[in-house]
């Protein structure tokens, strides 16, 4: 396994003798440093910042809100279901002609 790995590593290197050494650009530096200062921050809009947090809190406790309602009303309802479901006679005569 050794020798198949030293074998291709052989194969790599001899198939890059002959070829040019890469060199970058001569200006390449200095664009490089020109675009760094010549770009400019992004600039964050605080107002839509600000009423961006503002919907995102009314929506936290609209949800808030809903939630606590929705539990209270659904305990409510299963008391009453409970107690309605034991109103109810168990046996009925079912005349339907009177």
């Amino acid at each position: 396994m050794q020798e198949k790995n030293e074998d291709w590593f052989d194969e790599v290197f001899s198939s890059m003798r002959g070829h040019i050494k890469a060199s970058p650009p001569n200006d390449l530096f200095e664009k490089i440093n020109r675009q760094i200062n010549t770009k400019e921050g992004k600039i964050i809009n605080l107002r839509r910042m600000s009423i961006s947090g503002a919907a995102a809190a009314v929506i936290l406790i609209i949800n808030v809100f809903t939630l606590y309602n929705y539990t209270q009303t659904s305990t409510n309802q299963s008391v009453e279901n409970v107690s309605d479901v034991y109103d109810q006679s168990l046996i009925s005569p079912y005349q339907i002609y009177e």
